[in-house]
Formats: C-alpha cells, sequence, structure tokens
C-alpha cells in the first residue's frame, strides 16, 4: 500500500503564478488566494479523491473558476509563494509580474485584486479580471452583558465562552478566512470585558487580520450603548471609511462566509444575510422578511405576531461605505439603537437591501439551551 503524506499547507495569504507558451510566446499568470485549514475528516476525504502521497494545500482562488483556469492553460500546476498578510502579498504579486514583464514575458493578473497600481491598462492581460475591490472592516459586536445566561457570563463575557473547547470567537472569524477584501477586525465591547478581549485577542489563532479591541465605556446593561449605538460609536471613534462587514460575536455558523463578501462587492449595496428556522412559531423570536425576485427586500418586521414566512434576517450584515452616515441619521432621529436588525426595518424603505442565504446551520446562542447546542453541533 502506497504510503500516506501528512503534509497540509499552512493557512495565509498566497501569490499564486504559472508561466506557459500561448500562441509562441511566454505568458505569466498570477492572482491571490488565501491557503485555509479544514477539518481533518475534510481533508482526508480530499487526499482520496487526489493522490494521498502528495501534501494537499486547501486554497480558495478569488474571482476565477476551475473551469476558468483550466480553459487558460490545461495545466493546473501551479507556484506559490506566501506573504506575512494581505498587504505584503499583494506587493510581492505586483513585484514579480514587474519582474516578469521586464523579461519579456506576457502578464497576466487574474481574478479579484483590489487597488491595482499599473502604469497602464495593458498589463493586465486577457484574463478575466473582476470590478476594482475596495477594502472593508470586519465588526464584530462583542459588548452585551448576557444577562439570560447568569451565572456563565458575570465574570465572562458570552463571545469569550467555550464552544467546543475553544472562545466562541475563534469560530465566528474562521468563517470569514478567504474573505481577501478585509484589512482589518474590530471588536466593540464593553469597558467591564475590555481586558479579557485584549487577553483573546493578543493569542489567538483565529484572525487572518490585525484585531482593534474598541472599547465602548458602558460597565452594565443600565449604560449599554445597543448594537446600533455600539457600530456608530465605532465607526466615530475608528474613522471607518471602508465599507463595514458586521458580524454578531454570538452568531455561529456550520459553513465559511466569504460567498457573503463576495455577493455584497458584487452588489455594492446594503446586504443582509437571512436563515431559514423552518418554523413560524420559532420565528417570531427574530424578525420576518419578504423580498422580490431579485432577492431585495420588501418588507421586514421585527418580532412579527403573525409572520408570512420562515425567512429571518440573522446579525450578518456589509454597508457600502457611502451608507455609514445613515447610522448618524437613524439615531439622530431618535430610533431604537439596540436590536441591530431596526436599522435594516428602517433602511430598506429609503435605501436598496438585498439579502443573502447563509448555508448550512446558524446558531444564535442566547440561552443555555443554544449554547449546549452549540457545543454539541460543533464537537461532532
Amino acid at each position: 500500500m502506497a504510503a500516506h503524506c501528512a503534509v497540509s499547507a499552512s493557512p495565509g495569504y498566497i501569490v499564486w503564478s504559472r508561466v506557459f507558451i500561448d500562441n509562441n510566446q511566454l505568458c505569466f499568470d498570477t492572482g491571490l488566494g488565501e491557503v485555509v485549514e479544514l477539518p481533518q475528516k475534510e481533508t482526508e476525504e480530499r487526499w482520496q479523491l487526489t493522490t494521498p502521497q502528495w501534501p494537499i494545500m486547501h486554497t480558495v482562488l478569488r474571482g476565477i473558476t476551475c473551469d476558468q483556469m483550466m480553459a487558460r492553460n490545461k495545466s493546473n500546476h501551479i507556484q506559490v509563494s506566501y506573504g506575512k498578510d494581505l498587504a505584503t502579498a499583494r506587493k510581492a504579486l505586483h513585484t514579480k509580474a514587474a519582474m516578469m514583464r521586464a523579461l519579456g514575458l506576457k502578464v497576466s493578473l487574474c481574478g479579484e485584486i483590489y487597488k491595482i497600481s499599473c502604469p497602464n491598462d495593458s498589463f493586465r492581460g486577457q484574463s478575466p479580471i473582476a470590478k476594482k475591490q475596495l477594502p472593508m472592516k470586519l465588526l464584530v459586536l462583542a459588548a452585551g452583558y448576557a444577562t439570560r445566561l447568569y451565572p456563565l457570563t458575570l465574570n465572562q463575557a458570552k463571545p469569550l465562552l467555550p464552544v467546543a473547547g475553544r472562545p466562541m470567537m475563534d469560530h465566528v472569524l474562521e468563517k470569514f478566512h478567504g474573505a481577501l477584501g478585509i484589512t482589518e477586525c474590530l471588536v466593540v465591547v464593553n469597558s467591564k470585558f475590555a481586558k479579557n478581549f485584549r487577553d483573546w485577542a493578543a493569542t489567538t489563532q483565529a484572525a487572518r487580520w490585525p484585531i482593534t479591541i474598541v472599547d465602548d465605556g458602558s460597565t452594565s446593561p443600565e449604560n449599554a450603548l445597543g448594537a446600533i449605538g455600539d457600530i456608530l460609536f465605532t465607526i466615530r471613534q475608528q474613522h471607518i471609511v471602508d465599507d463595514l462587514v458586521i458580524v454578531a460575536g454570538d452568531n455561529l455558523f456550520t459553513h465559511h462566509l466569504a460567498g457573503f463578501i463576495s455577493f455584497a462587492e458584487m452588489k455594492n449595496e446594503a446586504l443582509l444575510g437571512i436563515y431559514d428556522v423552518g418554523d413560524l412559531e420559532a420565528i417570531k423570536k427574530y424578525n420576518n422578511i419578504t423580498t422580490d425576485e431579485t432577492g431585495r427586500i420588501t418588507h421586514f418586521e421585527e418580532k412579527p405576531q403573525h409572520p408570512t414566512g420562515t425567512r429571518t434576517g440573522i446579525a450578518l450584515y456589509y454597508y457600502p461605505a457611502r451608507h455609514l452616515r445613515l447610522f448618524e441619521k437613524y439615531v439622530a432621529e431618535g430610533n431604537n439603537a439596540d436590536q441591530p436588525g431596526r436599522f435594516i426595518q428602517w433602511l430598506y424603505k429609503i435605501e436598496p437591501v438585498y439579502t443573502w442565504e447563509v448555508p448550512g446551520k446558524w446558531l444564535d446562542v442566547g440561552s443555555k439551551e443554544t449554547l449546549e447546542a452549540a457545543e454539541k453541533l460543533f464537537s461532532n
């Protein structure tokens, strides 16, 4: 029996490239990607579908399909180099491309690469290039006090409670691996647990970006700012001018969310993650939405008494930079600054808001029962 290779590539940002001959000319394709870590069971299954004697690398190549890769050139072999972060990888990509162009190769930058600084458009070649991708921030809402989980949350923030042996926050951040547009992760917290979050940020292996802990100054549920208040606080304090992805620190997903980011970039409009709870009674605890054939929200109601469907909007949002000023307007009008869904309920009436259905399972950990369900789900 052939030996099994035990080497799986380390997660991180990469520059991929390949050299080939097309019409008697040397060509150079290059792009950005991210190596992601998959569960061991999934890795083993993929090994058996390929060549188990070889090392394996789980790679997301943004903006390029398998068919496009193979149609361009029949060889699927690529050369890969790591960057210590996204900015370094992008710099390495431009350096390699400039060197190859100077050597006389026909250079093509492939896939989604934002802020491409090229001397002229011809440098991009003929490979499929996505629209210019702009940087975005990831904001995690983690400033609540989770009184329903007392005594578990008397001395620890809910997003830092362990689920399957790891802080809940680790599970949240890992689902955004492969989303190349994110340049920084902001975590808005209360003063009571700010040190706990700073200690976590200093040791976690789950982030692919710099983490900034934003202390909102609150010390108890009585002076909490509320979720929308915390969003506005963070926008002001951090002077955010980029697109913003927002997720609640107590929302857990079984599937990756890179597709949410890709869809958001394509739409360039406000985007809400939705989930089908499958139960008209259960949805009364959440919100109820209806959409048109394009996925644009046509009706949104928080905690409906008479729901018309089982799809609910969850605490997963994307807002283009131009929408951030509307948080100021929303709060200035005296609207509810607590539940983040209230902003969507207000926004969809004045701006287009689209939806993206979350794959796999989703859990909103708000009680001991859902915490136990999360432990069971992620332990398996």
